[in-house]
């Protein structure tokens, strides 16, 4: 059982069966978060976008719902968010894996999606090095890195985060799990030159107006640590970025995972709020 700090908390981030890499239907998640005693929860199951065998995206196709499941995920959604209404908020939204290049191929079928959904966590989880796709986990990672260097894969990961920014073809609300491509690990000779690129964004994250998640995915493996690290989440409260919390859950057991240490966090650092979203518009909801 959560404490009352949360009473106002949403966790804004939470997949299910149908991204093919996660376990349990929607309603598990809504029930967790029902006994979390959370006040919000918040669908946002990878959004499919366009693959092709020569850019080497095809194979990602497999980390996302297919496009003829999109108006069920919706529908199911939303019939869940009427039976539940009386427990929970349940806010309707999608995780969109940013694509250099490939933004114009799916930009309106999510700007269709308006007045359907509540939020867009807009995400890098790929960086595009000559021409191919590759992902930022695992041996995925450790493949460009030994073939292209660490630095120079970090600060393209970090470009592509300020080119999602940028992108006038790319819709966002929020930004996923910032220094993501730490992969759930720690590498003291690159923790300053990460520290610089993000603090080169600074600017492209305010100027965009978008919210920083808080993502506890880490802390449910051997990182031990949030996603953005704590000092980027000073980072971020220095200058007066807005935050949320998000549990990147992929099975309803982790729903909420980690929430009343973030908070009690935030709010020594002085963040008097934590935002949501309401048919894409930011809503403010105060720190007890």
């Amino acid at each position: 059982m959560m404490s009352t700090l949360l009473q106002n908390v949403g966790d804004w981030h939470t997949h299910n069966y149908r991204c093919k890499h996660a376990t349990g239907e929607i309603d598990e998640y809504i029930i967790h978060a029902i006994r979390k005693r959370l006040a919000i929860i918040g669908l946002s199951d990878h959004f499919p976008i366009s693959y092709a065998s020569e850019d080497n995206s095809l194979r990602l196709q497999k980390f996302a719902m297919a496009f003829n499941e999109v108006e069920e995920y919706l529908a199911e959604a939303k019939r869940l968010k009427a039976y539940y209404k009386n427990k929970i908020d349940v806010k309707i939204g999608f995780e969109v894996g940013y694509l250099e290049g490939k933004e114009a191929q799916y930009f309106n079928r999510i700007t269709s999606l308006n007045g359907s959904i509540d939020y867009i966590i807009g995400s890098v989880h790929t960086v595009k090095l000559e021409g191919k796709y590759w992902g930022l986990k695992n041996e995925d990672l450790e493949n460009i890195i030994k073939k292209y260097g660490a630095h120079v894969v970090y600060a393209k990961y970090f470009e592509t985060v300020r080119k999602m920014l940028l992108s006038e073809k790319f819709e966002l609300d929020i930004i996923g799990h910032l220094d993501f491509i730490k992969n759930g690990k720690e590498s003291p000779q690159l923790n300053d030159f990460i520290l610089e690129k993000i603090y080169e964004l600074i600017p492209y994250i305010k100027e965009r107006d978008v919210v920083v998640e808080i993502n506890t995915q880490g802390m449910r493996n051997g990182y031990k640590k949030l996603y953005p690290c704590k000092k980027v989440v000073r980072m971020l409260y220095d200058h007066d970025i807005p935050v949320l919390l998000s549990s990147d859950a992929h099975s309803p057991g982790d729903v909420g995972f980690g929430f009343t240490e973030v908070m009690n966090y935030i709010k020594e650092l002085g963040y008097a709020s934590v935002i949501g979203f309401n048919k894409r518009k930011k809503v403010s909801y105060g720190v007890n």
